[in-house]
């Protein structure tokens, strides 16, 4: 599957919101004194993490049905 540049760069785009993301939610996770809020930071850092992985195999030209 061949993206269109309006692809690429929106794919960078989302890329890049994961990263930070990841990078928000793990010092969130190291900030917080609450073991539920630790777990919760987390677990939606690891779901950012999937997206992220998601979004490089999509830009890696892997088959987007296994990407998803």
């Amino acid at each position: 599957m061949t993206l269109t540049q309006k692809e690429i760069t929106l794919l960078t785009d989302l890329k890049s919101q994961e990263q930070l993301c990841i990078e928000k939610y793990g010092k969130y996770e190291q900030d917080a004194h609450d073991p539920c809020l630790k777990s919760l930071f987390k677990s939606i850092k690891s779901t950012e993490e999937s997206h992220l992985s998601t979004i490089s195999r999509i830009m890696s030209g892997e088959d987007a049905k296994k990407a998803l």
